[in-house]
């Protein structure tokens, strides 16, 4: 199952997401983090982010680049929920900042 929360910045869509993954059932939750820091902003939108998550068993895998990769770190993919920050961040290392691979 696949599903897709959408949004505008802060909204809550991150929120909103663990809540479902939360909810689905007792699988392993992983989260994929794909987003660089920049910035202050940066470091504190990952501490929230961070924050938000505590005590709700999720493993962080941080992957940039090359999500395909975080398959080889989940150790049950069957039996697994995997929750994936955030697909424009991913989208836009992959463009922008991941050149060596064009």
């Amino acid at each position: 199952m696949i599903i897709l929360v959408i949004g505008r910045p802060d909204s809550g869509k991150s929120l909103i997401a663990e809540d479902i993954v939360c909810g689905l059932s007792d699988k392993k939750r992983y989260y994929l983090a794909t987003m660089l820091i920049y910035d202050k902003a940066g470091i504190e939108r990952i501490k929230k982010h961070r924050s938000q998550r505590e005590g709700k068993n999720f493993v962080t895998i941080e992957v940039p680049y090359r999500i395909d990769r975080a398959l080889d770190m989940i150790d049950e993919p069957d039996n697994s929920a995997v929750l994936l920050e955030c697909i424009a961040n991913l989208v836009g290392n992959e463009m922008y900042e991941n050149t060596w691979i064009l």
